[in-house]
C-alpha cells in the first residue's frame, strides 16, 4: 500500500521482529495475544538511533485527526520527564488485577508514546526486566502482559508516565465502560483514536462500537485513485496487489494452471465459469478499493460455491497508467504466482474454450513449447507454455509473434 500510494510527508520502513521474540519468550502471560506485546519495552533497541520518539499503535485502531496533534504531546512528556505516555484503561479490574499496582484503573497501551532517547540514556532495560519479574513472582503470569508493567511503573513513579486524554485510545470492547471517558454524555466528537479491543472487533453490537465501525467502513470504501487524481505518479510499479484473497488447492505434478485477469465487473461470472477447468486456476481481479471490499464480501458469502481449486487475487487499477505497461504487469504477476510447471494464460477468457477437451490437447504437448490459441477470427485468446517461458515473455514485453515460432491450436 505505501509503495503505491506514495503518501506525502510519509517515510516508511519494515523491521524484522521474529528474532526479537527470543528476548521475551521466557515471560509467561495469560494474555490472549501472547507476550509479543513486550516488544514495546525495547523499541529503543529495535528502531534506528535516529528515531528518538515513537507512537506505537495496535492495528485495530483508526486515527480521526492529524497525527501531528498527538505527536505534539511529546513536548509535555519531555517537560514532565516521562518515559512514556498513554490513555487510561476503560475496563474495571477483576480477578487478580485489583491487587496489581496501578493508579486508578491503570492505562491501556494499545496507543503508547515512547521517548526512545530518554530510554537509551538510562538503564531502562534493567528497569523493565526487574519490574516484570517482580510482578511475575508476586502475582503470577500477567493477564494484561506488558501493560501491567507500565501500570506498575506509573504507580511507583508517577512522573514516568504522561496521561494522554482518553480520546486518544477510546476502547470499544464489550466490557469497556464508555462513561470512564465520556462521563454521562454520548459525545463522540472528542474521540480521536477509537480502539476495537477484545475479539468481536467490527461485529460488536455495542452502540459506540457500531458508531465507529461505520466510520471505519467508510474509510475502507475510499478509492485512493479518486483522491490522488493526476498528482500521483501513476507510472510507478508495481501496482498495489493483494495475493490470495482466496487460496486454492496446490496443483498436482504436470498440471496446467489457468490464469485470467479480469475487471471487477466481470469477476463473479468468470469465477463461476472457471470451475469447468480440470486443473488449478488463478483469477486476478482488477478494481478499486471499493470493489475489493465487494469482492471480499462475495468470497465470504460464496465460499462453498467457488471451486476449491481456484485462487483469487486482487490488483488495484491504475487510472493513468499506460495500458500496455499495466497488461505486462498482469502477465508477469500471473506467471510469478503460478504454482505449476505449465500455465495457460487467458488473453480473452470469455472466448477461450476451457473444457476438458482443450485441457487434454494442451497437456499432451511438450512442457516448454509455446502454444497460442486463436479464435475463429484469428485473434489471440490464450497462451500455453511453461512457467519459466511465461515469465520471460512478460519480462521481454514483446508481442507474442516476436518471441517464438508458435504452434496454433484453433478454437472452434
Amino acid at each position: 500500500m505505501f509503495q503505491t500510494w506514495r503518501l506525502k510527508r510519509l517515510r516508511w520502513s519494515l523491521y524484522e521482529l521474529d528474532r526479537a521474540h527470543d528476548r521475551v519468550d521466557y515471560i509467561p502471560t495469560a494474555h490472549r495475544a501472547g507476550n509479543m506485546g513486550y516488544l514495546r519495552m525495547f523499541a529503543h533497541d529495535l528502531l534506528p538511533l535516529y528515531v528518538e520518539k515513537v507512537i506505537l499503535m495496535d492495528t485495530d485502531t483508526i486515527i480521526l485527526e492529524d497525527i501531528a496533534v498527538l505527536h505534539g504531546y511529546f513536548k509535555n512528556m519531555q517537560d514532565q520527564g516521562a518515559f512514556f505516555g498513554a490513555s487510561p484503561d476503560m475496563y474495571k479490574r477483576y480477578g487478580i488485577r485489583p491487587k496489581l499496582p496501578s493508579l486508578d484503573l491503570g492505562m491501556n497501551v494499545g496507543v503508547i508514546m515512547l521517548d526512545l532517547k530518554r530510554m537509551r540514556e538510562t538503564n531502562w532495560d534493567d528497569l523493565w526486566r526487574e519490574e516484570t519479574l517482580r510482578l511475575l513472582q508476586k502475582f503470577g503470569p500477567p493477564s494484561a502482559s506488558e501493560q501491567d508493567t507500565f501500570a506498575s511503573f506509573e504507580y511507583s513513579h508517577p512522573n514516568w508516565c504522561y496521561r494522554l486524554p482518553c480520546g486518544y485510545n477510546f476502547q470499544l470492547g464489550e466490557w469497556a465502560v464508555d462513561s470512564i471517558c465520556l462521563g454521562d454524555s454520548v459525545d463522540y466528537g472528542k474521540i480521536v483514536i477509537p480502539h476495537w479491543t477484545e475479539d468481536k472487533k467490527w461485529t460488536s453490537n455495542k452502540t459506540s462500537a457500531r458508531h465507529f465501525t461505520r466510520i471505519y467502513q467508510c474509510i475502507q470504501m475510499i478509492d485512493w485513485e479518486e483522491i490522488n487524481g493526476e498528482d500521483t505518479d501513476m507510472n510507478m510499479s508495481p501496482a498495489r496487489t493483494l495475493l490470495y484473497m482466496k487460496d486454492g488447492e496446490k496443483p498436482n505434478s504436470g498440471e496446467i494452471t489457468l490464469s485470467a485477469a479480469v475487471p471487477f465487473r466481470e469477476a463473479f461470472d468468470v469465477i463461476d465459469r472457471v470451475r469447468e477447468w480440470p486443473g488449478t486456476v488463478d483469477v486476478i481481479v482488477v478494481g478499486s478499493d471499493r470493489e475489493r471490499m465487494k469482492l471480499r464480501d462475495f468470497l465470504r458469502e460464496h465460499k462453498k460455491e467457488i471451486g476449491g481449486r481456484t485462487s483469487i487475487h486482487f490488483v488495484h487499477k491504475r487510472i493513468n497508467l499506460d495500458i500496455d505497461r499495466f497488461t505486462h504487469y498482469l502477465h508477469k504477476l500471473a506467471a510469478d504466482i503460478c504454482r505449476s510447471d505449465m500455465i495457460l494464460l487467458a488473453l480473452d477468457i470469455h472466448n477461450l474454450d476451457i473444457s476438458h477437451q482443450t485441457y487434454d490437447v494442451l497437456a499432451s504437448e511438450a512442457i516448454d513449447r509455446f502454444t497460442i490459441i486463436h479464435s475463429t477470427k484469428k485473434s489471440e485468446i490464450g497462451l500455453k507454455t511453461s512457467k519459466k517461458n511465461a515469465q520471460q515473455y512478460a519480462d521481454e514485453k514483446k508481442p507474442l509473434k516476436e518471441i517464438a515460432t508458435l504452434f496454433e491450436y484453433v478454437y472452434h
